[in-house]
């Protein structure tokens, strides 16, 4: 959605085929680097896929792939409510996912709730998570605002979790530390760098089509 919101929103495509085929090979080549890493470290040994598990992961893979482009886009109608403000929606995906890492984070790995207990609060976050967003998308005022307000909300969450797992997995060491401030750093930047187009008004009309007012204070007081 970052992405797509700095090409601009006119929905053309944004990455072509040279693009597909680079950001396939940067994968392919992060992937090989990761499983390099976790391999060589016996403490992350207990990560690795056994042979059934990593071919059950390929097929759900594939098939979840082919979902994607089989898959037809369902228009639910629109309702006559307004959808929450984009900075109640940044705040909401932010919650939402912190939540959800701080059950995976303290449940059965830290004894602090057992694995039943975990899985259900995982649907519970995951099924209000999902309610919230059908509710809003269904409004005549959901725009690439509301979007980006939750991708905001998402990339938030990883700022926080970065910090929170180098230093309470790894401890606080100096190099990784200023690693994760520029990454940090390069997050915000691209979240305002997004906000852009947005701002000069490409974004005034909604996902609907319907074109939305500016309020008294502007568009600017709209965004997260």
């Amino acid at each position: 959605m970052l992405v797509e919101t700095l090409y601009g929103l006119d929905r053309r495509p944004w990455l072509r085929p040279r693009g597909l085929v680079l950001n396939a090979v940067l994968y392919v080549v992060g992937a090989l680097l990761l499983f390099a890493a976790m391999y060589t470290n016996e403490t992350n040994a207990r990560f690795l896929l056994g042979p059934g598990q990593l071919a059950g992961t390929l097929v759900l893979v594939a098939l979840l792939i082919a979902a994607a482009f089989a898959t037809r886009t369902v228009h639910l109608g629109r309702t006559t409510r307004r959808a929450w403000p984009p900075a109640a929606l940044t705040a909401f995906a932010l919650a939402a996912g912190s939540a959800l890492f701080l059950v995976f984070e303290f449940g059965p790995d830290r004894k602090a709730l057992p694995e039943s207990l975990t899985m259900v609060a995982v649907l519970a976050l995951l099924a209000v998570l999902g309610a919230v967003l059908i509710v809003n998308a269904r409004t005549a005022d959901w725009s690439h605002r509301h979007v980006l307000a939750l991708a905001a909300g998402a990339v938030l969450t990883y700022c926080w979790v970065g910090f929170m797992v180098q230093i309470t997995q790894y401890g606080f060491h100096l190099v990784p530390t200023i690693a994760q401030v520029v990454l940090v750093a390069g997050a915000l930047a691209l979240l305002s760098r997004a906000r852009l187009p947005i701002r000069s008004g490409a974004g005034m009309e909604s996902r609907h089509g319907v074109p939305q007012k500016e309020d008294s204070e502007g568009p600017d007081r709209r965004m997260p």
